[in-house]
């Protein structure tokens, strides 16, 4: 099993369907609403504590799914998916989130907090692969492991409606680059590691099939 910094994790998600409700009316009969304005009472109805606006409600069950398929033709191509020359089929795909002790580094709990888990590796490869994992996590927890990694010469910027840190480095043995990247947005962790892999956009890919 490949292992990404703190096993990457990580990241997502959620459809929230957010319901508003009105209730509670004191004493007589309050006038109407004026005829352009429309009223709901649903005196029970409570957003959930557990989904994020904005977020699909649940990750993906299998990796293939949550890359678009065009994408994924022209990008992935025949390389195989969770290999078990690769990757336990126990760690592949959807996987149960594992607690952490108490005190555990931010980097341990994101990585066991991963939900799927994605190797793209052919098990005769001896560098090309690419890595993608699912989380979900505290916010405040995954945005401070963000700044532990600005620490350590990643590249961190504000974008897709969350926040990245970023880095590229060459491989010690082969002459290719290894891609390490972290991205935070609500309570969703993603991590994707790759090296002489071409993934354009697959950052945004996966970004846009998690958020809606």
């Amino acid at each position: 099993m490949i292992v990404p910094p703190a096993r990457t994790a990580a990241a997502l998600t959620v459809l929230l369907l957010g319901v508003a409700a009105l209730s509670g009316c004191t004493g007589g009969s309050p006038p109407p609403p004026p005829a352009s304005v429309s009223v709901s009472v649903e005196p029970s109805a409570k957003p959930s504590p557990s989904t994020t606006p904005g977020v699909v409600i649940g990750f993906p069950r299998e990796c293939a799914s949550i890359i678009p398929k065009a994408a994924y033709t022209a990008t992935f191509g025949d390389t195989p998916l969770n290999d078990p020359g690769v990757i336990d089929a126990a760690d592949a795909d959807t996987v149960t989130p594992t607690p952490s002790p108490p005190g555990a580094p931010a980097g341990t709990v994101l990585a066991n907090a991963v939900e799927l888990h994605c190797v793209w590796r052919d098990p005769g490869a001896d560098i090309t692969y690419l890595e993608v994992t699912m989380a979900h996590a505290d916010h405040g927890l995954a945005l401070g492991y963000l700044a532990e990694l600005a620490g350590k010469n990643y590249g961190c910027t504000d974008s897709l409606g969350g926040r990245s840190c970023t880095l590229v480095k060459p491989n010690e043995q082969y002459p290719v680059d290894e891609g390490y990247t972290s991205f935070v947005r609500d309570d969703v962790y993603l991590s994707i590691s790759e090296a002489n892999f071409a993934s354009p956009n697959l950052l945004s890919d996966l970004v846009g099939a998690l958020w809606k």
